[in-house]
């Protein structure tokens, strides 16, 4: 994961978190995503929830509203000039495949929305920890000599200093 798309998904995330967590947004993400087709399965990630059939057909809306919200919101966000769309794109397909079903994983009937919150908030602590792929490496934590070479260098500029005051 890319320093973009790992900034993209943290967000995604929060956003996610946010409209869950408040009912009256929540239900305006399930009328900007469905309309007045809140009855039409498709609408309802049956395809990215493993256990879909054990979801009752009001929280597979919520999900799948909340992550349409989330997602549309992160877009908004990062998409500020042509040259990210491409980025954005390949974090939002980050996003989907591999978070989305990770969100609805291991949930709980009763308490469904609470458990997918609390997924999100356990996926935000692992993508926060994850060091991103083009990250610059430095030198000095690949280099087990460090404090030798700086010696040397003061060695190197001692002689030098050394050699310019007891000029005969």
């Amino acid at each position: 994961m890319t320093q973009f798309e790992k900034e993209f998904v943290l967000a995604c995330l929060d956003f996610f978190t946010q409209i869950l967590s408040n009912d009256e947004v929540l239900q305006q993400a399930i009328v900007d995503f469905a309309g007045t087709q809140v009855g039409d399965c498709r609408y309802l990630s049956n395809a990215s929830i493993s256990d879909s059939g054990l979801w009752d057909d009001a929280d597979k809306l919520k999900f799948s509203a909340a992550f349409f919200e989330a997602t549309a919101r992160a877009n908004y966000l990062y998409v500020t000039e042509p040259g990210l769309s491409i980025q954005a794109t390949q974090a939002q397909h980050l996003w989907e495949q591999r978070f989305k079903p990770l969100l609805a994983s291991n949930t709980e009937a009763k308490n469904r929305i609470q458990s997918i919150i609390q997924n999100c908030n356990n996926i935000k602590t692992e993508v926060r920890q994850e060091e991103p792929s083009d990250a610059l490496q430095h030198s000095s934590q690949d280099n087990r000599y460090t404090f030798f070479t700086a010696l040397a260098a003061l060695g190197v500029a001692t002689a030098v200093g050394a050699a310019i005051v007891f000029k005969p």
